[in-house]
């Protein structure tokens, strides 16, 4: 679950470092999203207890 969580966020902040390119206005919704999306990752392996 670990491994596949990190994947994950690794696609997020490839997905937000493009998105910047495209709209740097963007920069803080970006950073938001990204920064929710991986601490929701993170609760739910801390939940499951699984790595």
């Amino acid at each position: 679950m670990a491994g596949s969580a990190l994947r994950a966020v690794e696609d997020l902040t490839a997905m937000e470092a493009g998105a910047l390119q495209r709209n740097p206005l963007g920069e803080e919704r970006y950073k938001a999203i990204v920064d929710t999306a991986t601490a929701a990752l993170a609760h739910i392996v801390a939940e499951t207890g699984r790595s």
